[in-house]
């Protein structure tokens, strides 16, 4: 059935832009007011993406809330993009590292209480 081909990739077209929606929609862009210096590589910013509950494995998310410097540490270079690793993001300026670490503890929020953030 050559039409059936057709309705098949219309759904998945359809099911990958309502996943890529989704995803869009969970991510936050972070302005570095100190770039990260990697190798000849200057990161300016980064984008957020909302954890999931095994991303959190192995973290309070009573620190996450309280912005707790090791936890946050951890947890940056799993939701991270680009991926950061956790020596860079422990050398980040402070007032950087709040940003981000604010824009973090904003995603255990319910949805209708949390701040509004930079589009993506």
């Amino acid at each position: 059935m050559p039409g059936g081909h057709l309705t098949n990739r219309v759904k998945e077209n359809r099911m990958t832009e309502t996943t890529e929606q989704a995803v869009s929609a969970n991510l936050v862009t972070v302005e570095l007011g100190k770039p990260i210096k990697r190798g000849q590589q200057e990161i300016t910013n980064i984008q957020l993406r909302e954890p999931n509950a095994g991303e959190m494995r192995g973290l309070s998310m009573v620190d996450v809330a309280k912005l707790e410097t090791d936890t946050i540490i951890k947890l940056i270079p799993r939701i991270s993009i680009p991926p950061l690793l956790a020596d860079e993001v422990g050398a980040m300026a402070p007032n950087d590292f709040f940003a981000v670490a604010t824009e973090v503890a904003n995603f255990l929020l319910p949805a209708g209480m949390r701040q509004e953030s930079s589009p993506t």
